[in-house]
Parts: C-alpha cells; sequence; structure tokens
C-alpha cells in the first residue's frame, strides 16, 4: 500500500512527530497510549518508515493547523496544533471577512471558522449566518432612526409644554386649542359652525355634518350674508368636549 503523505489527525501527527524525533516506536506508544502495534502501521502507512518524511508530513501539518486557528481567530501555537482535525492542503479557504475588525467578536469568529471548514454543508450554514447578521443590523438600524425621530418627538412635546406654561404664566389663561369654526378674513371673528350648516342645507349646499367647514362654503355663507360674523364657539365642538 503505497504512504499517504498527508496528516489528517492529531493522533497521526503526535506518532509521526516522536517518529521525527527519534523516538522508538516502544517509546511512542508509552507517550500516545497506543498500541506499538497501531504505531508502526501509522509509521509504516504514513511515510514508510522514513523520519525524514515523517518530519516534512509533521511540518506541512502544523502549518495548516496554524492557518486554520488564525482563520478561527485563535492564536496558534507551533508544534502543538489545538485542533484535533486538519483539512488536507488545497481545502482550506482565507477568513471570508478579512477586513474583520480585530478582538473578541464571537460572530466574527464563527463566520471566519464557518468559511474555513472544509464542509460544504458548515460553509453553506455560515454563508446563512451571515445573511442573517446582515438582516438584524439593517433591522437595528431601522430601529435606531424610529427612536431617533421618537426622542425628537418627545423634545417638540415637551418645548410645547413649555411655552404653553409660560403662556399662561404670562396671561393668567391657557393656551387656546386650534379652533374648529372658520374665522373671517374681513374681521378675524369666528362664524358658529353651526349657523353655517344650517344655512347651507337651507341653501342646498353641500356641507359635511362634522369637522371644519370647507373654504368655498364658508366664502358663499358670507357672500350671502355680508357682515354677518359673530365670535362664538362650535356647537359641535362643545357638545363632543362636554357630552350631555
Amino acid at each position: 500500500m503505497p504512504p499517504v503523505l498527508t496528516i489528517t489527525s492529531r493522533a497521526d501527527y503526535d506518532v509521526l512527530r516522536l517518529f521525527a524525533g527519534g523516538k522508538s516506536e516502544i517509546e511512542i506508544a508509552d507517550a500516545t497510549g497506543l498500541t506499538q502495534k497501531a504505531v508502526t502501521k501509522v509509521i509504516n502507512d504514513m511515510c514508510a518508515g522514513d523520519e525524514v518524511v515523517a518530519g516534512q508530513m509533521v511540518t506541512a501539518y502544523e502549518h495548516r493547523a496554524r492557518a486554520v486557528a488564525a482563520a478561527q481567530g485563535r492564536p496558534g501555537v507551533p508544534g502543538v496544533p489545538r485542533t484535533t482535525t486538519v483539512p488536507p492542503p488545497g481545502t482550506l479557504r482565507p477568513p471570508a471577512q478579512p477586513g474583520a475588525p480585530a478582538g473578541p467578536d464571537t460572530l466574527t469568529q464563527l463566520l471566519h471558522a464557518a468559511a474555513a471548514s472544509p464542509t460544504r454543508r458548515v460553509q453553506a450554514l455560515g454563508e446563512k449566518l451571515r445573511a442573517l447578521a446582515t438582516e438584524v443590523r439593517e433591522a437595528l438600524a431601522k430601529e435606531e432612526q424610529a427612536a431617533a425621530a421618537q426622542r425628537r418627538v418627545d423634545e417638540l412635546a415637551a418645548e410645547l409644554k413649555k411655552a404653553q406654561e409660560e403662556l399662561r404664566a404670562a396671561t393668567g389663561r391657557p393656551a387656546r386649542p386650534a379652533a374648529s369654526a372658520t374665522a373671517t378674513p374681513a374681521t378675524g371673528q369666528e362664524v358658529p359652525a353651526k349657523t353655517v350648516r344650517a344655512w347651507a342645507r337651507q341653501n342646498k349646499v353641500d356641507v359635511p355634518a362634522l369637522g371644519r367647514i370647507p373654504r368655498d362654503v364658508m366664502d358663499a355663507y358670507l357672500k350671502a350674508n355680508p357682515g354677518h360674523a359673530t365670535a362664538s364657539t362650535d356647537p359641535d365642538t362643545e357638545r363632543r368636549s362636554n357630552p350631555s
């Protein structure tokens, strides 16, 4: 059986590292906890009993192990890989986010590890996770925009309340709410909406039953009733504010 020149497991790595360092099969078995038969098989199958080849394989494995550790955001320890399985040469992908900020970012580490995985399913899951992370960031940005808008509304409401209090202190009267009746341009006085509606119904003029009197209806009323303007409060508004 031809030798396999790529180490993919920690057990094989430990055996070949000790063998390349000049240890005997018995010493290797004692150090690794494997049987002597298992140690012999690894040495014969992996490097055909050649210490030089074993040393080259160990060096290549350590290089890949450090690359995996770097992709996962963990420092590699020369000669002592932290992973138990290292992908063969050519299957290790570069970090998915080369510009990712440094620091203890668990999500970034997870995405890097998924991108470096030799398994296509894990890589696909990593891409889905990346898409979800982007969606979450966008949703959080929208929430922040909404929160900023609400803070502005609250600030304006506080300013309005303060202005109303200042007006009350200066005049002894509360601020007047927006009028429901329409003020006449000529006198600035208010025409009762009830009067305008009654006139409109008598003259077959369309007018809404509630709310502000349309400008064209008010103009028609004033034209038909010149000078008829008395300061008053809309009865409809009074009934809505003080129901009997």
